[in-house]
């Protein structure tokens, strides 16, 4: 970065500076005139010119204006290529879809040409196999709505009988639906519920909910706790629950031994040095004698790589070799043999040869010229085809597919005769009259295919016309056979109609019946139901409360025995533990005793000596 001053040269700076920091010191010593035509930090602002010529702006704003015109044009498309232009399209990048002035379309038929027999309309209509579904034609006969007067009221929502029953909607009630009120207060059995004589249905009471008769067991008084449970007391801590980590009072800890009372044979290190056991694999002791390698002259050169006989001959390299080996050299090419391979004095090797080369001594057969050729033999000549190859079919001379100029051919009812006009001199008049013979022949068979073409033609349209009066024979007759079974099916209609209305209307009469009687016979039910139900709530209630009774008194019976049990083990653990502490100080008497003894023996050894 570089600030410029009131000289306007750049003063280089550290690059750790702000773009836009400004100086402490900056003073802006110029006035507000020469503020309005530049800048300190603008070179020649100040000092130069101020006046604008317009003329000249004008003339380089024209002359950019040329200059980038020009430039665009250059480098725009041009009007030879593309769509249009010197050379007209592109043909590889021209549009599918379009057509050129060689185009010729399809022009629609006159009025007076297109055949109305076909289509949407003229003679006969509209071909079936293409009508639409949803069309209907002019003997289509809709079936129209029934009159408010006509119409079945017994049907439908409303009418003599309500709603159809089979269709009804099954949230939906009529007017003779009773619905069931709510009792009163004073008709409720208050024995049922949450509350009431008895309280709660026990069946479907909470399982963490308790009722008034619930006696929660407090907990004991300080005074009343036995202390001699749990983690401190009398005993300390229940030895079937105590941490496997923790220790008691009469817990002693064994103490590490002083240097004086370490067995230093043991370990590593002392009189013996490491346990063998547990030596380290990679260590060695000071007994340890390493094998040093042998000097130069103590080394059997005569194994390794190298010395008196080489290399070992059972480890040598596969790809290495010996002094001894003589490498086959390429000879040099004065002593090639050239007779072998490919060239030489007898060309190529013949077991190694391409099937397909062929040598200097090989002769091609070439084609003969048309002078050479013999006229003989092929499909023409002076006895046309060659009997051996021409066509097997053992047919009649008129029906096969090759003939011979000697066979009569009587296939389009004529014979042939071979007229040799003028005067047969020379080979080449006998060919120029057979080839006028061959025309007049090829002439009178496409004529007589053309008059057979005609006549089969004639015979086509004379069958077509008489399918087409049979089928308006078959429409006329599928049209009344339609007609009449339309009627029948409407007459058929009417009288089912009739029926099935008749039928409804005894149905109905019939559920109405049924549903009265399947009411009557659910009110019996439900009052035999609420009956049994009474009766065994009653029964279940007494059996509760019995059941409750003799819980009680086992409860009271278990913790009685668990109590008794209790005692009996507290007796014999307090028994034990008066017995083991017996034991433990008898034990520390006799060690003290014994520590006595010979604390004064070794006084005694140390004072006579």
């Amino acid at each position: 970065m570089a600030r410029w001053g009131p000289d306007m040269k750049g003063v280089p700076c550290n690059d750790d500076d702000d773009d836009w920091e400004t100086e402490a010191d900056f003073e802006n010593d110029i006035t507000e005139k020469d503020q309005r035509w530049g800048s300190k930090t603008v070179a020649d602002s100040l000092t130069g010119d101020r006046t604008v010529n317009v003329n000249e702006v004008r003339k380089n704003v024209f002359e950019t204006h040329e200059k980038t015109k020009k430039e665009e044009y250059l480098k725009g498309p041009r009007a030879a290529e593309g769509y249009g232009g010197k050379f007209g399209v592109h043909k590889e990048r021209m549009d599918k879809s379009a057509v050129g002035f060689d185009h010729m379309t399809e022009l629609s038929k006159h009025g007076s040409q297109t055949d109305a027999a076909r289509g949407f309309g003229g003679k006969f209509g509209v071909q079936k196999d293409r009508v639409d579904k949803s069309a209907v034609g002019f003997d289509h006969q809709s079936e129209l709505s029934k009159h408010e007067s006509q119409t079945d009221a017994a049907k439908g929502f409303g009418g003599k009988y309500g709603v159809q029953k089979d269709r009804v909607d099954k949230s939906a009630v009529g007017f003779d639906h009773r619905s069931e009120l709510s009792k009163h207060e004073s008709q409720t059995d208050a024995a049922k519920g949450f509350g009431g004589k008895y309280g709660v249905q026990k069946d479907r009471v909470d399982k963490s909910a308790v009722g008034f008769d619930h006696r929660s067991e407090l907990s004991k008084h300080e005074s009343q706790t036995d202390a001699a449970k749990g983690f401190g007391g009398k005993y300390g801590v229940q030895k079937d629950r105590v941490d496997k980590s923790a220790v008691g009072f009469d817990h002693r800890s064994e103490l590490s031994k002083h240097e004086s009372q370490t067995d230093a044979a043991k370990g590593f290190g002392g009189k013996y040095g490491v346990q063998k056991d547990r030596v380290d694999k990679s260590a060695v002791g000071f007994d340890h004698r390493s094998e040093l390698s042998k000097h130069e002259s103590q080394t059997d050169a005569a194994k390794g790589f190298g010395g008196k006989y080489g290399v070992q001959k059972d480890r040598v390299d596969k790809s290495a070799v010996g002094f001894e080996h003589h490498a086959k050299l390429s000879q040099h090419s004065s002593q090639t043999d050239a007779a072998k391979g490919f060239g030489g004095k007898f060309g190529v090797q013949n077991d190694r040869k391409d099937k397909v080369a062929v040598g200097y001594e090989y002769q091609a057969n070439l084609s003969q010229h048309g002078s050479q050729t013999d006229g003989v033999k092929g499909f023409g000549g002076k006895f046309g085809v060659q009997s051996d190859r021409v066509d097997k079919v053992e047919e009649k001379v008129a029906d096969r597919s090759a003939h011979t100029y000697a066979e009569r051919e009587n296939v389009n009812q004529y014979k042939t005769k071979v007229d040799v006009r003028g005067d047969v001199k020379n080979f080449k008049s006998r060919f120029e009259n057979f080839g006028q013979q061959q025309d007049d022949l090829n002439r009178k068979r496409a004529e007589e295919i053309k008059r057979q073409r005609e006549l089969e033609f004639k015979k086509q349209v004379e069958k077509e016309s008489e399918k087409q009066k049979q089928l308006e024979q078959e429409f006329a007759r599928q049209q009344i056979q339609e007609d009449t079974e339309k009627r029948i099916e409407e007459d058929t209609a009417r009288e089912k109609a009739i029926e099935i209305q008749k039928e409804e209307e005894e149905r109905i009469r019939r559920e109405q019946e049924r549903i009265a009687a399947e009411e009557r016979s659910r009110q019996l039910e439900a009052e035999r139901t609420e009956n049994a139900r009474r009766n065994a709530e009653e029964e279940r209630r007494q059996s509760e409360q019995q059941r409750l009774a003799e819980e009680q008194q086992r409860i009271a019976e278990e913790q009685r025995q668990a109590e008794e049990q209790q005692r009996i083990a507290e007796e014999r653990r307090q028994a034990a533990e008066q017995q083991r502490i017996a034991e433990e100080q008898r034990q520390a008497e006799e060690q003290q005793r014994i520590a006595e003894e010979r604390r004064q023996a070794a006084e005694q050894q140390r004072i006579a000596e």
